[in-house]
């Protein structure tokens, strides 16, 4: 246990630092102003309500996700990516081909009207 999450769990700090909180409603300023003067300073004061225990919740016994689940995401993931980066890959590939075939047709084209003369 650090110094600093000690000093946070002792008692003494707990005990002195108990907040308090204030519910301003607008029925009680409404009473307070329609009182005005007669009533005394310390009758004005909203005394806070007393604080509400603490609520400890109870312990979960694993959080997050498995190791298998964590697996199984990325393989997904990879498998998926591995797709599209095939088809997009194909497609290149098939967009390549078919330029240097249609370039190999016309160079024979030439060559053919060339022999001819």
């Amino acid at each position: 246990m650090t110094t600093m999450m000690r000093l946070l769990t002792s008692s003494s700090i707990r005990k002195a630092s108990t907040p308090t909180l204030r519910f301003f409603t607008p029925s009680t300023t409404r009473g307070a102003a329609a009182a005005g003067a007669e009533s005394t300073p310390a009758a004005k004061a909203v005394v806070p309500p007393p604080p509400a225990p603490a609520v400890v919740p109870p312990p979960t016994a694993k959080t997050g996700a498995g190791l298998f689940q964590r697996l199984s995401s990325f393989l997904v993931g990879a498998g998926l990516s591995a797709l599209v980066s095939q088809y997009y890959i194909y497609q290149e590939l098939q967009d390549g081909n078919s330029k240097i075939l249609k370039k190999q047709r016309d160079i024979e084209g030439r060559l053919y009207q060339l022999e001819k003369k």
